[in-house]
């Protein structure tokens, strides 16, 4: 990333589309300027102006099996008088206010038709009781080709650690301490319908203050366990 004023020929790059289904996909690209606003298209139509410090927006609607190409512009804002001036100039955009950079792109296609949906705004927070964590997400509405929802199931670093059996079901509480020595570092929803489940839906990741808490509710789970079996061992040695 590039800081500076000179920076209004440079645009985004490393353009990426992620976490792709059969109707969405997770674009994602590294700005040239952190005061950018940024403008996404697809197949050449705008779907959507990000506001400066985001990197990532989720297209939907997509059309399964299908070809796309996406391109991130940088568009920054100028001053009127700067405007003014370059009216006329060759390169320069005529709309007062704002000037468009180059732009990067990416070709993707989306998956063929059958598997549901992962769902998405997925959020995680610290859960009611200590030790726990509470995620939670939008549900998916639309049915799929191979029926209706019928659940998520909640994955930790690609473990399952619980289902929801509710099509409506739009959040998980985790017991961190209940995943043993599993120490994870995201987590990723998928939708079921039936006998099929989603791709993952886009991860997560767990905040560290909430695994270290997992850390220490380990360590002293496993210092209780052993402080019960010596004690259980002296009670037999008395015995005898």
């Amino acid at each position: 990333m590039i800081i500076g004023r000179d920076t209004a020929h440079l645009g985004p790059s490393a353009v990426r589309a992620s976490h792709i289904t059969c109707s969405s996909a997770v674009i994602s690209w590294l700005p040239a300027n952190s005061n950018h606003q940024h403008v996404v298209c697809v197949n050449n139509v705008e779907v959507r102006t990000v506001k400066p410090g985001m990197y990532r927006h989720t297209i939907t609607g997509l059309a399964p099996s299908t070809q796309y190409r996406v391109t991130v512009r940088a568009k920054h804002l100028r001053a009127v008088g700067q405007h003014a001036a370059n009216v006329g100039q060759p390169g320069i955009a005529g709309r007062p206010g704002q000037e468009e950079a180059p732009g990067a792109y990416a070709d993707f296609r989306t998956l063929t038709k059958g598997l549901p949906d992962p769902p998405q705004e997925i959020q995680l927070e610290a859960g009611p009781q200590d030790g726990t964590i509470l995620v939670t997400w939008q549900p998916v509405n639309r049915p799929t080709s191979t029926g209706p929802v019928t659940g998520y199931a909640v994955y930790a670093d690609g473990k399952k650690v619980t289902d929801i059996n509710s099509p409506t079901g739009d959040h998980a509480l985790i017991d961190i301490g209940k995943l043993g020595v599993f120490n994870p570092r995201a987590v990723t929803i998928r939708t079921k319908s039936r006998d099929s489940q989603s791709a993952d839906s886009a991860p997560i990741l767990i905040p560290s203050k909430y695994r270290i808490k997992y850390k220490t509710l380990i360590n002293d789970r496993e210092l209780h366990k052993t402080a019960y079996k010596l004690n259980k061992q002296t009670i037999t040695v008395q015995a005898e």
